[in-house]
């Protein structure tokens, strides 16, 4: 039995709805992009979540790497290294480098 690819995995995990406020703006601008890609909303919302996921992990570690240098952070470095270990331990159980951007 072969592997499945995150794209499988996430295609194949059950939905959970949820309640989320958002800006009426963005959500102007996800119909549009659902418009355009004959997508839906819930479609459209899910692909953004999900690459979105990758650029923040990878901006928090990119972040924190910059402060854990910073001497202005010295005091607090010991926690920043605690959070950075946690988070390449994150991205690589949910495999982050293999979500498209």
């Amino acid at each position: 039995m072969k592997d499945l690819t995150m794209k499988e995995v996430f295609e194949k995990a059950k939905k959970k709805k949820i309640s989320h406020n958002i800006n009426e703006k963005t959500l102007e601008m996800i119909d549009e992009m659902s418009n355009i890609t004959g997508t839906t909303r819930t479609q459209m919302l899910d692909a953004i979540i999900f690459s979105g996921v990758k650029a923040q992990t990878n901006f928090m570690i990119k972040s924190w790497e910059i402060f854990k240098k910073d001497k202005k952070f010295e005091a607090k470095k010991e926690k920043i290294e605690e959070l950075l270990g946690k988070l390449k331990e994150f991205k690589k159980k949910w495999t982050i480098d293999s979500i498209p951007s």
